[in-house]
């Protein structure tokens, strides 16, 4: 991760709200590592949902796009901007499937985020089975998610990570998750009251218009940080548009 020899390999699952904006985001930091000498990324995109009416103008979809995969979407559209080849699976995420040395959920629920959880937990096991190559080591587990106009980025460890001996800072092996940040979370899970929508200005009642972009853009801030500085001070951030304030989480 300090100085790799290939493309970071990325793992997204989830091409919603967040996921859509985060997609792009991460077409944008893989052009400007390129720029800047570095390998870039490979990403691999995943989700089963389709594109739906509700979802024209809060996400990074179109009219034509309606009926269509949005995990397949979104990336052949990135693949043909910046001339990427980057894969899209139209379907959950699977424990064989990770393969990837951060992974990146944008989920709407915590059950999603459970199996995700119990998935790189198996796919630790997994990968020293087999013996997996540099690429498909899982380090960083990096979660986003919100409610109506509140959200957080939570950047966490899959497993403990050697740091440089040499360093003018205090190191860590081991971030938090967003589970151990708040193993009360259940508790705060609205997904059932939100549910799906059928209209865009149903779907505006229940989140608001902007939260999504903006936690896409922290995710993207603190990602393209960690691997154009090959460092960070933060693990995330927690973003309430209500009353227009951030508040970052300092390691």
């Amino acid at each position: 991760m300090q100085a790799p020899m290939h493309p970071v390999t990325v793992c997204l699952v989830g091409c919603g709200g967040t996921g859509s904006s985060l997609l792009t985001q991460l077409g944008r930091i893989h052009y400007a590592l390129k720029e800047l000498d570095h390998p870039g990324l490979m990403v691999r995109v995943f989700d089963p949902d389709s594109v739906n009416p509700s979802n024209i103008g809060r996400q990074l979809f179109s009219n034509a796009d309606i009926g269509m995969n949005k995990a397949q979407v979104l990336t052949s559209r990135l693949n043909r901007f910046y001339g990427t080849d980057w894969l899209s699976f139209p379907s959950e995420l699977i424990t064989e499937e990770i393969k990837s040395n951060i992974l990146i959920s944008c989920v709407d629920s915590v059950s999603s985020r459970k199996k995700i959880y119990t998935q790189i937990k198996k796919y630790e096991g997994y990968s020293k089975s087999f013996n997996m190559a540099p690429p498909y080591h899982l380090y960083y587990w990096m979660d986003t998610g919100n409610t109506r106009d509140r959200g957080q980025v939570v950047l966490g460890t899959a497993q403990k990570i050697q740091q440089p001996k040499e360093s003018s800072f205090e190191t860590m092996e081991v971030l938090p998750t967003i589970f151990d940040l708040h193993p009360d979370i259940e508790q705060h899970d609205n997904s059932e009251e939100q549910g799906p929508t059928c209209s865009v200005a149903e779907a505006l009642t229940k989140q608001d218009l902007f939260i999504n972009t903006f936690i896409a853009q922290f995710a993207g801030k603190l990602l393209f940080d960690l691997l154009n500085d090959r460092m960070t001070v933060y693990q995330g951030a927690y973003i309430n548009l209500a009353n227009y304030r951030t508040n970052p989480i300092r390691l």
